[in-house]
């Protein structure tokens, strides 16, 4: 069984010291950098984090956060990481401010209207923000929130059985006849052959190891690795 758990940065930032990135040795293989826990501790957790992000209930997402910050927490206080600090990131106004951007814009590029907005937000005007964005990271702010809505969509569409129109909507692409058009033009082909792609690629036998979806049994070993020892 794989399971992949995808964390946003910024929900694991340290608000102590931002430009501070962490690199953890885990990897159960490796006789030597083995946590002060189990592994099974780790396993337990992740299994639990599973079980509640499949379970879709109301409000659930406050356990799934408790669970995302005990993972946190014990990786810190369990296992050997390095720790790799930016360089003049802290001392430099024009870092923090394109950052604050570019967080602004991913974390709300659902929002049809999020460049206005960050605009507004950030006290930068449309231009300025177009010369910014382009100068520093090669993208105009249309291509860089066209390539967030783009990378959500191919998630969902790979990921769920969400209709296109909850992808339409979730994403803030405003129309379908866009969401179409965008998608074909960025990814290369339609949303739906993207969709029967990957489902045909989930039935292939070469690549079952790593693409199994089998829902129950998914659900039982979650179960199993969930249990306390």
């Amino acid at each position: 069984m794989c399971l992949i758990i995808q964390i946003n940065s910024n929900f694991l930032k340290n608000p102590n010291d931002a430009n501070v990135t962490y690199f953890f040795y885990l990897n159960s293989q490796d006789k030597v950098l083995v946590p002060g826990c189990s592994y099974e501790k780790i396993r337990r957790t992740a299994a639990r984090i599973g079980q509640e992000y499949r379970a879709e209930k109301q409000f659930g997402f406050y356990r799934l956060y408790s669970l995302l910050y005990e993972m946190a927490a014990d990786l810190f206080e369990y296992s050997v990481y390095d720790t790799y600090l930016a360089a003049d990131y802290s001392n430099n106004e024009d870092n923090h401010f394109l950052v604050e951007i570019l967080n602004y814009i991913q974390d709300h590029y659902q929002d049809e209207q999020v460049l206005e907005e960050v605009c507004k937000e950030k006290g930068i005007g449309e231009k300025n923000l177009y010369k910014l964005l382009k100068k520093r990271i090669g993208m105009t702010p249309n291509q860089f929130l066209l390539k967030n809505r783009i990378e959500h969509a191919k998630y969902l569409l790979s990921c769920t059985n969400k209709s296109v129109d909850f992808i339409v909507d979730d994403c803030g692409f405003g129309s379908e006849s866009t969401f179409f058009r965008v998608f074909k033009q960025s990814v290369g082909t339609t949303p739906l052959k993207y969709r029967k792609k990957g489902k045909l690629a989930e039935n292939n036998p070469e690549l079952k190891n790593y693409l199994d979806f089998n829902y129950s049994e998914a659900n039982r070993l979650l179960y199993e690795y969930a249990k306390e020892e």
